[in-house]
């Protein structure tokens, strides 16, 4: 078992979330630093939308 450190700056979430949760499955502990400077794509209307919805 191995220690990934996944560092999110300048990423797309999502794509830092799908390698994140392989490395996971895998069983390596995974650290993900800058996640706050991380970018969310997709039309901003939609995404604050759909997070209203399940929150």
């Amino acid at each position: 078992m191995a220690d990934t450190i996944i560092d999110a700056k300048d990423s797309v979430l999502g794509r830092v979330a799908t390698f994140a949760a392989k490395k996971a499955l895998l069983g390596d502990n995974v650290i993900v630093v800058n996640a706050d400077k991380a970018y969310i794509s997709g039309d901003k209307h939609k995404i604050i939308l759909d997070y209203k919805d399940r929150f």
